[in-house]
């Protein structure tokens, strides 16, 4: 046999190649499948299509899927042997976050997200147990905790591209855009003053949602999507745990007043001031999305409400829902109240 010959068969049997360059985790299955089939071949093909490294099916050994971390490579990356089973009826398992993960031959684009998990990110990626956003419970609180960090005023005349330095710089992550939403980012914050001191995420939230864009959680950060292409965006704040009393107390002041001859945005910006929080004005942040999908002006909705005592949350209501709008009361990620004005 050449020395070429040699070579090339010693990279392709090696578990990570040449020079200890990876090529993908090795995997062992235990084949319950039937030696004369088809199925065991379709499966090579199939892991070395999704990333796989050396495949090697034995008859006989643990039924429980598995990894083995044996070692560091140059790089920091750990070295992962994948030990699965090939059940008679042709389903690969794999170790998972919660048991066993199967696979049919066409999952290939999960497959595939396996093993690139496995590579890059090491067995944690595939066994500890994922929630939102496909995030680790410590991933998420990490994130949920530099996003608690409040909103800096923006300039004035801060575009959504603005918003979107300003609140990297603040929470101190990495928030990714795609080119393809470039022109909306350069459109004006409409609500950049109503978020003022609000914390990050749900402020970007707000702010991005004006032109139909969200944020979504990822492993490094954040990310600006158009909302319709996902299932779950980060939200505009959160239900407050407690009652409008005991989340903001001064909703639920007693006081004596007539409204007529206003629209509600004038009634909003002579009432909303007189609702404090912690000695500051409650914040009012419009649902600018919702209102022009829907053709809803606050500006020229005509509100009023006749003379009597009521507290501030029964007034704000009445006169939001004569302009076919409701006010949320909602927290943010600090647990600071505001109100959502929107549909």
């Amino acid at each position: 046999m050449s020395f070429r010959k040699v070579l090339i068969l010693a990279a392709a049997c090696h578990p990570y190649g040449l020079a200890g360059v990876a090529a993908g985790p090795p995997v062992e299955l235990v084949s319950q499948a039937a030696p004369h089939g088809t199925a065991p071949q379709q499966w090579l093909q199939r892991l070395a299509e999704a990333g796989a490294g050396t495949t090697r099916l034995v008859t006989s050994g643990s039924a429980e899927p598995r990894l083995e971390e044996l070692g560091d490579l140059r790089g920091g990356k750990s070295l992962v042997k994948v030990y699965g089973v090939l059940t008679r009826g042709g389903v690969l398992m794999l170790p998972g976050a919660e048991g066993a993960e199967r696979f049919g031959l066409g999952d290939r684009t999960k497959l595939a997200a396996y093993f690139e998990r496995l590579e890059s990110q090491g067995a944690e990626a595939v066994t500890v147990p994922r929630g939102k956003y496909g995030l680790t419970e410590a991933e998420f609180t990490d994130l949920f905790t530099r996003l608690q960090t409040p909103l800096p005023k923006l300039p004035e005349g801060a575009t959504l591209r603005d918003a979107v330095d300003v609140a990297k710089r603040a929470a101190r992550i990495s928030i990714k855009t795609d080119r393809s939403i470039d022109a909306v980012l350069a459109t004006k914050a409409e609500a950049a003053t109503s978020v003022e001191g609000l914390a990050t995420g749900a402020a970007l939230a707000a702010l991005l949602r004006q032109e139909g864009l969200a944020i979504v959680g990822e492993r490094a950060g954040l990310r600006v999507v158009t909302a319709h292409d996902v299932k779950e965006a980060w939200p505009v704040g959160y239900d407050p745990e407690g009652t409008p009393t005991q989340t903001a107390p001064g909703l639920m002041k007693f006081l004596t007043i007539e409204v007529e001859g206003y629209t509600l945005a004038e009634a909003l910006e002579a009432i909303g001031p007189r609702v404090s929080w912690q000695d500051r004005p409650l914040p009012i942040v419009w649902d600018h999305f919702a209102m022009r999908r829907d053709g809803i002006d606050p500006a020229t909705a005509e509100v009023k409400f006749p003379r009597r005592r009521t507290f501030y949350k029964n007034l704000l209501d009445k006169l939001a829902s004569q302009g076919r709008l409701k006010l949320d009361l909602r927290v943010d990620e600090a647990g600071t109240p505001f109100l959502w004005l929107t549909r």
